[in-house]
């Protein structure tokens, strides 16, 4: 799947999902795309989303 973003065009994994007049996009993807990094914490069972460094 691909989407577009300011213009270019980009590769994402899954699709938004429309519900109720909301839309949903994956937290992967928004996350990265906006230059965050983004891991799985197995013990903790969470994600860890962390902003990339300057």
């Amino acid at each position: 799947m691909k989407t577009t973003l300011n213009g270019s065009i980009v590769p994402a994994s899954e699709k938004p999902v429309f519900v109720n007049d909301s839309v949903f996009v994956p937290l992967r993807f928004l996350s990265e795309t906006l230059g965050a990094h983004v891991t799985w914490d197995a013990p903790a069972n969470a994600v860890r989303i962390e902003q990339a460094s300057n």
